[in-house]
């Protein structure tokens, strides 16, 4: 299972996309840290799932498989 690509959402809408997990990481953490909103990255993986971590305000995270 390899990541494809990764997407960021907040509140249920996309804030962003890329490739790099490492970037989408440091994006969902600052924007949860600025706004105060859970921002949750999820993977679009090349076997059709997608895995979804959510990142808290308090600098905590979920991870959701689906």
């Amino acid at each position: 299972m390899h990541i494809i690509s990764l997407t960021i959402k907040q509140a249920g809408r996309t804030i962003g996309n890329t490739p790099i997990r490492e970037q989408a990481v440091v994006a969902a953490k600052a924007r949860a840290r600025q706004t105060q909103i859970p921002v949750t990255v999820v993977a679009n993986c090349d076997n059709g799932k997608q895995v979804e971590v959510v990142f808290y305000p308090d600098g905590a995270s979920e991870r959701i498989r689906e």
